[in-house]
């Protein structure tokens, strides 16, 4: 597996996230676009096919899925069956990293909403077994 497909699983995590309330705010596409910059992009050295960095493709695969306004509910499907097909791949440092990032989305405009603590409930219970 390339790290490309990872990130852009990581992508739809985090758009599953930001809609989970049922719309995309402003402040949850600038808050992503930061943790991109801040933590993901040093995350690894990994590039894609043209030479950029391999992390970019988070904000890419977010972007489509908001393009197409892709449920939270199929978003979250579609990241859960990438992660149990790609078991070898989730290291304890990347579990960590993708819980800080998805606890920053969802905390982006304001205070934790009900529908917010339950997918951040759902994904520690994923990645924490």
């Amino acid at each position: 597996m390339k790290n490309s497909a990872l990130y852009k699983a990581l992508g739809i995590l985090f758009y599953a996230i930001a809609k989970s309330d049922g719309k995309v705010d402003e402040l949850e596409k600038a808050k992503l676009k930061q943790e991109v910059q801040n933590k993901w992009l040093d995350f690894d050295q990994a590039e894609d096919a043209y030479g950029s960095d391999a992390a970019f493709a988070i904000g890419f695969a977010f972007e489509l899925n908001l393009d197409q306004d892709e449920s939270s509910e199929n978003a979250w499907r579609i990241f859960k069956e990438f992660y149990h097909q790609h078991q070898s791949v989730w290291t304890e440092e990347l579990k960590l990293q993708v819980e800080q990032t998805a606890a920053a989305l969802a905390h982006a405009k304001s205070a934790y909403n009900k529908s917010e603590l339950g997918i951040l409930t759902d994904l520690h219970l994923l990645l924490n077994p």
